[in-house]
Formats: C-alpha cells, sequence, structure tokens
C-alpha cells in the first residue's frame, strides 16, 4: 500500500484539528464580545432550560462565563498539541480526548448551528483517537481508518441519493435556489444560474452524478479513479469559496488519505 493506515489518521486528526481551531478562535472571540453572556445571543441562562437540570447544573461551571472561556482555551492548547505529539513521536491520545470531549460539551451547549462538518469532526477526532489509546493493537489503526473511508462514501451517496429524489434537484433549480440563501448564499452566482438556466441544471446533474457513481473510486485503477479525488477538491473548495462553509473543505478533504487506505485495502482483498 502506497499510505498506511497511521499516516492517513495523523493527516486526517491534523486536519480535523485545523478545524476544531478555527472554530475555538472564532469562539473565543465571541467570548470576548459577550455573546455568550447574560445579554448575548447564545446566554446559558436560556440555553440550559432545553436540558436536564441536573446535567446542567453540573455544567454550568464548564459552559459559562470564566468556565467556559477556560475550556475553550484547553480546547486551543489541546489542538496545538495534537501535531507537535505526531512530530514528536508522541501519543497524542491525551490532546485528542480533549478535544473530542470539548466538542460534545460545546454541542450541547450550543444545540443549534452544528453541521455536517462538525459531525465529521467528531469522528475524525475519535478515529484517530483509538489507536493512541490502544497503542499496541496495531489492527485498530487500520478499522478506524477503514470507518472514515466508509463514512465519507457513505456521505457521499446518502447525500447524492437524497437529491435525486429531490423535485429541484431533478428539475434542477436546486443550486439557484440555495445560493439565493441568506445566510450560506452567493448573490452573483444566484444571478448567473438564473440567467443561464441549462448551466444550473448541468451543475445539478453532474453533483448528483459524482456522488452517487463515487464507490467507482474503489473500483476504476489509477490514475483514473484519482478524477473523484480532484472532483471532491474542486467540489469542496466551490463549497467554501461560494456559500462560506469553510470547515467543510478541511473535514471532508481530511478524510481523503483514508478514503485512498480504504480504496487499496479493497482492490488487495478483492485482488483488483
Amino acid at each position: 500500500m502506497t499510505i498506511t493506515a497511521t499516516l492517513a489518521l495523523q493527516y486526517t486528526a491534523i486536519c480535523a484539528v485545523l478545524g476544531v481551531t478555527m472554530t475555538t478562535v472564532e469562539s473565543i472571540w465571541h467570548w470576548r464580545r459577550g455573546n455568550f453572556g447574560e445579554t448575548g445571543i447564545w446566554p446559558w441562562y436560556i440555553l440550559r432550560e432545553d436540558h436536564n437540570p441536573l446535567a446542567s447544573a453540573v455544567l454550568t461551571p464548564a459552559l459559562d462565563g470564566a468556565g467556559l472561556l477556560a475550556l475553550l482555551l484547553a480546547r486551543l492548547a489541546a489542538a496545538i498539541l495534537v501535531p507537535v505529539c505526531y512530530g514528536a513521536g508522541l501519543n497524542a491520545g491525551l490532546p485528542l480526548l480533549i478535544l473530542i470531549v470539548s466538542q460534545f460539551l460545546l454541542a450541547w451547549r450550543t444545540r443549534l448551528g452544528n453541521e455536517g462538518g462538525d459531525q465529521m469532526t467528531n469522528i475524525m477526532l475519535i478515529m484517530a483517537f483509538l489507536p493512541q489509546a490502544l497503542p499496541n493493537e496495531p489492527a485498530i489503526a487500520n478499522l478506524a481508518a477503514l470507518f472514515v473511508g466508509a463514512q465519507i462514501l457513505l456521505s457521499y451517496i446518502a447525500s447524492g441519493g437524497a437529491k435525486l429524489f429531490g423535485p429541484k434537484w431533478q428539475r434542477g433549480e436546486a443550486l439557484a435556489d440555495i445560493m439565493n440563501q441568506f445566510q450560506y448564499g452567493n448573490y452573483w452566482l444566484m444571478r448567473q444560474l438564473r440567467a443561464y438556466p441549462f448551466v444550473c441544471r448541468l451543475i445539478c446533474f453532474s453533483v448528483i452524478l459524482f456522488q452517487l457513481s463515487f464507490p467507482l473510486f474503489f473500483l476504476l485503477p489509477a490514475p483514473y479513479a484519482y478524477i473523484y479525488i480532484a472532483g471532491g477538491v474542486a467540489f469542496h473548495f466551490g463549497i467554501a469559496y461560494f456559500m462560506r462553509l469553510y470547515l467543510f473543505v478541511l473535514t471532508f478533504l481530511g478524510t481523503y488519505p483514508c478514503l485512498i487506505f480504504a480504496r487499496e485495502a479493497f482492490r488487495s482483498y478483492v485482488g483488483l
């Protein structure tokens, strides 16, 4: 194989860590602006009403005020330590565990605004943590890398399948409507797609075809299979540029080494 499971997981973890760093710095900025405080847009005394009273009381010291800042700073320090540990040949289990716990605590605090990139980040961090937690079990790294590769494959197929049965995607109108959204849209691109409906339909159908046919990445020989990797890079950078979903680039492209590992393992297993 041209890439090992350990190397693939390290690359995956570093990409996840970059995304965590980006969101953590943003959260610290919001904390300094008072957006997590009682008069802010995410006040804990209101958000806690959506949770179990006992759990809220127990976790309040870590999710409000100075405790929240301490959690964010610990998260930032752990994110910095992960690549340092990899580079020094040290076990990165503890900083990865801190990141995993902080992911769930912050998601539990907010309960809104989470996206597919956040969910994929959780999977990436957990799978990178497992071989660090069980360093004497080499099969764990292989299974973890295969799981990440299978997860990204499943996400493409599921997303493509949902689009295939969506009326607006079938009519080739979905992308223009998405670009017309205030938060994640792009007014310039929306106008171009509305002005050239054939191009809009072509892009919509191409996205569906790309996602549903992604299993061919495992079956096609190199270099043809890597057309899908190039297509995925263009796809996710396009999402980042036009929709400002920058976390998608780091998380989904961060899974590609595991995807390549899974392809090589599959082809070796079936004798291709």
